[in-house]
């Protein structure tokens, strides 16, 4: 269920308010453990005093803005996270420093000390949201160390499949589980996945997805899915299938040939007209009958 764009902007102003409210009572013990470090081991006094706290406090806020600039900008801020940690721990332990020279209790200096790096720690927390928002990134190992305890084979091979193709931890799980039903675009046209197959079986497969010999078209074929072999292979593979298809289209021909010369034999025999037997010459009458005698009265 998809949270909606203004609950998502009211819940970003009240982490953003509460995140100020710490930062204010935080500032103001660190402005006093400041004071005091500058009063006891600088010698600074009156309005000097500030100073110290400008100088700790100030590089800190301005590398702190500048990395929420960059992850508004879509740049990289490791860099400016660095330097605010580091001008941190320099208010932290002027901080620490001050107190104790001020006589404060060793656990209100750590308390101060203390919030500081926890302050550190809310800031980075809402640019590492608002950077993941604006542009997804996923951890360095993509997925919970338990998982990679409790399922190290699955979570390997996901992990493989979402840093190769750029997918999402869950989409990368969900195809590493889903590899007996490979997604369509993947499977050749007697439904084998083109990945698991060998080279010139992966090249055959492609000549028959794009209908000809184009070695150029099979290639961007296979390449669109993540299969990759090298030229000269498909030219091999193109002359083995076209001389296979030769051989077979000759074996084919003799066998009409032989197959049709009886029954064009057959046809021409039929259509041939039979001779008709001479006809015999009709004999004259009277010379086949016999003249019978004359009967004498």
């Amino acid at each position: 269920m998809k949270v909606k764009a203004s609950k998502t902007a009211l819940v970003g102003v009240v982490a953003f308010l509460g995140f100020a409210v710490v930062m204010a009572a935080i500032e103001y013990l660190a402005f006093r453990g400041q004071i005091a470090f500058g009063r006891h081991y600088m010698h600074l006094s009156g309005a000097g005093l500030a100073a110290t706290y400008l100088a700790l406090q100030g590089g800190m806020l301005a590398s702190a803005a500048l990395g929420l600039w960059a992850v508004l900008s879509r740049d990289g801020y490791l860099g400016h996270r660095f330097w605010t940690a580091l001008f941190l721990a320099a208010a932290a332990l002027a901080d620490f420093l001050g107190a104790k020279a001020a006589g404060w209790p060793t656990t209100g200096a750590l308390y101060v000390a203390g919030f500081s790096f926890a302050a550190l720690r809310l800031w980075h927390a809402i640019l590492r949201r608002l950077r993941r928002d604006m542009s997804p990134q996923y951890p360095l190992l993509r997925f919970p160390l338990l998982r990679w305890v409790l399922a190290f084979g699955e979570t390997r091979k996901a992990f493989r499949v979402s840093y190769l193709d750029g997918l999402s931890p869950v989409e990368a799980l969900t195809r590493v589980r889903g590899e007996l039903a490979p997604p369509p675009a993947l499977l050749t046209e007697d439904g084998q996945d083109v990945r698991k197959l060998s080279k010139s079986e992966a090249i055959e497969a492609a000549f028959s997805a794009v209908g000809s010999y184009d070695v150029a078209a099979a290639t961007a074929w296979l390449g669109e899915r993540g299969v990759t072999a090298n030229r000269s292979t498909f030219y091999d593979v193109r002359d083995r299938m076209t001389a296979a298809r030769r051989a077979e289209l000759h074996a084919v021909t003799p066998t009409k040939a032989l197959t049709t010369a009886p029954a064009a034999a057959q046809a021409s025999a039929t259509k041939t007209p039979a001779r008709k037997a001479p006809a015999r010459k009709a004999t004259p009458a009277a010379a086949d009958a016999v003249v019978a005698p004359e009967k004498v009265s």
